[in-house]
C-alpha cells in the first residue's frame, strides 16, 4: 500500500476510467499530473508537461503512457532520479506487454488500497471488458448505455459517435462470423465501437459481440488504406499477439497496439512507411478469423441414395426387377463417349473430363465402370448403366436459412446408376446458382479479399451467398431422407425445403407440421425423383430397406483466398475441414468443444484415420468416412481443375463403384438369411446353391480390389473403401454361407445316409430269398407264393425305398 503523501500520479484524461482515477487521486491527495491529449499519448509527451521530473514524489504511478524510447530510457530516467515507479497498464504496445487481469482503474485502487464503490467498479468493468463485461455484471441495458454516453462526452466523440453509428447501419458489411467496415480515418476513433455496439435484445442475453474488422481509408481515396482495427473474443488476443506482435517483420512494418478483458480483445496496426503492405496484413487477419463466412469459388455436391428395392416375398425365386422405366420419355439412356478425340479446346467440357475418368480407371474394368457404345452386355460383364432425367434445369431446390433468407442450388443433373443385379443408386448433382470468378477472390494472391470491401451491393450480394456456412447446412440439411428423431423439430434443426418442377411443388421439414401428423416419413422430394424412374405402387414399401435416414454426399468446397501459413490458420483449417467431411455445420458446434461438433480430441484422432495427407501442406484436404466424401481446399489448380473435374468425374466414379459393392453385400446378406431359413425348414440347398454361384461370380467378375495405377487413385480408393468396412461385410458373408453350405452338406450327408440304410436292408431283403434256395414242402402256400414272386416284390421294396426322403415333399405338394 502507497501512502498519498508519498505519491505522484501522472496520468492522462482522455476516457471515463482515466477521468476516475483523477478524481479519486484529488480525494485522497495525491500530488496529480493531468496529461493533457488525446488517446496514444506516450511517456516523453508527459515528460514534455512536466517542468520538473526531479520535484516528484518518491512513488510515481504512471498510467496508460507507454515508453516507446529506445530501452526504455525514459522509466530509466525517473529510477535515476531515485524514483519507485509503477507502471499502471492493461493493454499491449507493439513488443511491450503491458496486459493485466484488472482495469487500470482497478490497479490503482489496489495500490492505493482504495475500495471502489459500486459505480466506480462499473467503470473499471466497462472499460476492462465493455458491454460484455458489464451485461454479465447484471448492469441493466439503460445503465450501460449511459457509461457508455458519458465516455464519449468525455472524449468530445458524442458526435462523431452518432455519424459512425449511421455509417455502419448503411455500409457495414456482415458474414457469418465477421462484421466488415470500410470507413474514413476521421472515424478511427469511434468506429470499432459503433461497429460492435449491441442491441438491447442481444446485450440482456449476454450473446457475445460480432467480431469486427474496420479498415480505414484516406478521406479522398477509398482504396488507400492506412489503418486498421479489429475488436473479436477473448481468445483472440493470445492469436494476434503470436501471429503478430511476435514477429518482426510485422513490427518493422506497423505500429501496432492489442488490449482486452475476459470478454473480448482489440487490435489495430498502422502503417511505419509508404510501403508497408496492408494487403498481407489484412488477408493474414483474415486467414485467422473469416471462417464460416469465407466465400466459395467453388461448390459441387452429388447426393446418392442407395436402392435395394426387393420386397422380401421377391427373394424368394431370386426374381429379376422389373419395375424400371428404361423406356419412359423423361428419361433417357446415357453412355459415355469414348470415341470421339478429344483436343485441348475440348479438356474442359464434360466429354473431355469423361474421356479422361475413362483413361483413368484400369484398361480391364473401364468397359464395366462406365456404359460405351463398345461395352459388351452379358452376366460376367454387365456394364454400370446410367439412366438421365432431361430438362432438369427447369427444377428448383431451395432450403429457408430464415424467415428472410433462403438458399437456391441449380441442379446439374439427377441420374439413375444401375448394376448387373439389379440394384440401383439414385444420384443428384447440384452447383450454386452464383459464381465470382469475376471477382478479385478468384485472385491466388494477398489481394483476394478486395471485393469483400470494394465491390457494389450486386457482386456483394452474391459474394453473400456463397459463404461457407450457407454450403456447410445445405449440405446437411438437403441429404436429410426422413427424419430419426421428433426432438430435430423441437430444436429447430431442420430447415425448410422446397423443390419445384413445372407442375409440382413439394415441401419438406415444414416447421407448422409435427411430425406425428406426417403421412409419410420419407421426403417426399426423394419419393417424387424416384417415380420419374420407376413405377410401382409399393415404392415407399420398398424404400423401406433404405440403409440409412440420410443419403451419401460427396463433396468440394474451394475456398476463396490463399491457404493458411500460420499454425493458427491451418488449424482453424482442420477444424473447418472436419464439419465438411461428417456433413456438420455451425449450428452444431460446441464452444467447450472447441467449436468442434464432437469432443475435439476424439474428432482429430478420428481423422487421422479417415482423410488423405498427400496435399494438406498446400491447403487441400480429402477425406472418406461411411457416410460422405469431402474436398477443401484453395487456389487455381483445386477450384479449377480437381473440383470440377477430378471430383465429379473420377474420384465420385470409385465411390459409385464402392456402393454397389456395398450393396452387393448387404443384398446378400438379405439373400442368405432368407435362403439359409429355406434350408433350415425345407431341407432346400438348390437355391443356397444358386445364392452362392452368384456370389462367386460378383467376387471373381465384379468386384476389383484395385482400380487403377495411379498413385493418388489407389490411396483415394483404398480410403473408400476402408471406411465403407466391406472386408467386414465380405467376410461376415463369406462366413455366414460358409457355416449355411456345412449345413446343407450335413443334411445332404443325413439324407444319403436314410438311403443307405434303407438299400442295405432292401440288400439283405433280397438276398434272404434268392440265396435260400427252393422252399420246403413244409412251408405253407403263401410262402411258396412269396417265393416265386420274389424278384417283383424285391423291386418293388426297393423303388418304395428310394421313394421316402422325398415323401414330405410329395405330402406337402398333395396339401397345397
Amino acid at each position: 500500500m502507497l501512502m498519498p503523501a508519498k505519491t505522484s500520479l501522472i496520468c492522462p484524461c482522455n476516457d471515463l476510467e482515466s477521468k476516475m482515477i483523477l478524481e479519486i487521486a484529488h480525494r485522497l491527495e495525491i500530488e496529480v499530473y493531468e496529461i493533457k491529449g488525446d488517446w496514444g499519448l506516450t511517456l516523453a509527451d508527459a515528460f514534455a508537461q512536466i517542468a520538473d521530473l526531479a520535484a516528484l514524489r518518491a512513488h510515481v504511478l504512471i498510467v496508460e503512457l507507454p515508453d516507446k524510447s529506445p530501452d526504455q530510457s525514459g522509466l530509466a530516467q525517473l529510477m535515476q532520479l531515485g524514483k519507485m515507479v509503477h507502471v499502471i497498464d492493461h493493454h499491449q504496445y507493439g513488443t511491450a506487454d503491458k496486459t493485466q487481469a484488472l482495469s487500470s482503474l482497478e490497479q490503482f485502487a489496489q495500490l492505493m488500497n482504495y475500495g471502489l464503490s459500486e459505480s466506480e467498479l462499473k467503470i473499471a468493468i466497462n472499460d476492462r471488458d465493455f458491454l460484455m463485461g458489464l451485461a454479465r455484471a447484471g448492469v441493466p441495458w439503460q445503465e450501460a448505455m449511459a457509461i457508455r454516453q458519458q465516455e464519449w462526452q468525455i472524449r468530445g466523440t458524442e458526435a462523431l459517435m452518432q455519424e459512425a453509428q449511421d455509417f455502419v447501419a448503411k455500409q457495414a458489411r456482415d458474414l457469418v462470423d465477421l462484421r466488415l467496415v470500410l470507413a474514413p480515418e476521421r472515424l478511427a476513433g469511434v468506429m470499432l465501437e459503433a461497429a460492435q455496439l449491441p442491441t438491447e435484445e442481444a446485450y440482456n442475453k449476454c450473446e457475445p459481440l460480432k467480431p469486427v474488422l474496420v479498415l480505414y481509408y484516406a478521406d479522398e481515396d477509398k482504396q488507400q488504406i492506412t489503418q486498421v482495427e479489429y475488436a473479436g473474443k477473448a481468445a483472440d488476443k493470445a492469436v494476434l499477439h503470436d501471429v503478430f506482435l511476435s514477429v518482426e517483420k510485422w513490427q518493422r512494418d506497423f505500429v501496432l497496439w492489442l488490449g482486452g478483458g475476459d470478454f473480448g480483445c482489440f487490435f489495430g496496426a498502422k502503417k511505419r512507411h509508404v510501403l508497408s503492405n496492408f494487403d498481407e496484413l489484412v488477408s493474414t487477419l483474415l486467414e485467422l478469423f473469416l471462417q464460416y463466412g469465407r466465400p466459395l469459388r467453388h461448390y459441387g455436391c452429388t447426393f446418392y441414395v442407395p436402392l435395394d428395392l426387393f420386397l422380401e416375398d421377391e427373394l424368394k425365386d431370386n426374381k429379376k426387377f422389373k419395375l424400371f422405366k428404361e423406356k419412359d420419355a423423361q428419361i433417357a439412356e446415357y453412355k459415355t463417349d469414348i470415341s470421339t478425340e478429344i483436343n485441348k479446346d475440348k479438356l474442359d467440357q464434360a466429354i473431355g473430363q469423361e474421356r479422361q475418368a475413362y483413361l483413368y480407371f484400369l484398361p480391364h474394368i473401364r468397359d464395366l465402370v462406365f456404359d460405351t457404345a463398345k461395352s459388351q452386355n452379358g452376366e460376367a460383364a454387365t456394364p454400370i448403366k446410367q439412366w438421365k432425367l432431361k430438362n432438369v434445369t427447369n427444377f428448383h431446390w431451395y432450403i429457408e436459412l430464415n424467415e428472410d433468407d433462403e438458399l437456391s442450388v441449380k441442379i446439374t443433373d439427377i441420374s439413375i446408376f444401375g448394376y448387373y443385379n439389379d440394384l440401383y443408386v439414385l444420384s443428384i448433382s447440384v452447383v450454386p446458382t452464383y459464381d465470382i470468378s469475376n471477382t478479385s477472390l478468384a485472385n491466388d494472391n494477398v489481394t483476394w479479399w478486395h471485393d469483400l470491401v470494394f465491390s457494389d451491393h450486386k457482386c456483394f450480394e452474391q459474394i453473400n451467398a456463397l459463404q461457407l456456412q450457407n454450403w456447410l447446412l445445405f449440405t446437411n440439411q438437403a441429404r436429410l431422407i426422413y427424419p430419426s428423431f421428433a426432438e430435430q423439430f423441437i430444436e429447430g434443426k431442420l430447415k425448410k425445403q422446397v423443390f419445384k418442377t413445372p407442375k409440382t411443388l413439394m415441401l419438406f421439414n415444414e416447421a407448422e407440421k409435427q411430425p406425428e401428423k406426417r403421412d409419410s416419413a420419407l421426403s417426399p422430394i426423394l419419393v417424387h425423383l424416384l417415380k420419374y424412374f420407376f413405377d410401382d405402387d409399393k415404392l415407399e414399401q420398398r424404400l423401406s430397406f433404405l440403409p440409412d435416414d440420410r443419403m451419401f454426399a460427396c463433396v468440394a468446397y474451394g475456398l476463396s483466398g490463399l491457404e493458411p501459413k500460420t499454425e493458427q490458420g491451418k488449424a482453424e483449417l482442420t477444424r473447418l475441414f472436419s464439419l465438411a467431411l461428417y456433413v456438420d455445420h455451425k449450428g452444431g458446434t460446441f464452444e467447450s468443444a472447441m467449436e468442434y461438433a464432437y469432443d475435439a480430441e476424439f474428432t482429430q484422432a478420428l481423422m487421422q484415420t479417415h482423410t488423405l495427407n498427400r496435399w494438406q501442406q498446400l491447403g487441400t484436404y480429402s477425406g472418406y468416412c461411411s457416410y460422405a466424401n469431402a474436398y477443401m481446399g484453395f487456389g487455381w489448380f483445386f477450384n479449377a481443375i480437381i473440383a470440377p473435374s477430378h471430383v465429379p468425374f473420377i474420384y465420385i466414379r470409385m465411390m459409385l463403384l464402392g456402393l454397389f459393392y456395398q450393396m452387393t453385400l448387404r443384398h446378400y446378406k438379405r439373400r442368405v438369411g432368407y435362403e439359409t431359413e429355406a434350408l433350415s425348414l425345407y431341407s432346400k440347398a438348390d437355391a443356397f446353391r444358386d445364392l452362392r454361384k452368384k456370389f462367386i461370380l460378383f467376387n471373381n467378375n465384379y468386384w476389383f480390389r484395385e482400380v487403377t495405377n495411379q498413385t493418388q487413385g489407389i490411396e483415394v480408393f483404398n480410403l473408400q473403401i476402408k471406411a465403407l468396412e466391406l472386408d467386414k461385410d465380405y467376410n461376415l458373408i463369406k462366413d455366414e454361407m460358409e457355416r449355411a453350405d456345412e449345413y446343407a452338406q450335413s443334411v445332404k450327408a443325413n439324407r444319403f445316409n436314410v438311403i443307405a440304410t434303407v438299400f442295405v436292408i432292401i440288400t439283405l431283403f433280397i438276398t434272404f430269398f434268392t440265396v435260400s434256395g427252393a422252399p420246403s414242402p413244409s412251408y405253407f402256400g403263401w410262402v411258396n407264393w412269396l417265393y416265386e414272386k420274389k424278384v417283383d416284390i424285391s423291386l418293388g421294396v426297393l423303388g418304395f425305398a428310394f421313394l421316402i426322403p422325398f415323401l414330405p415333399r410329395i405330402i406337402s405338394k398333395i396339401k397345397k
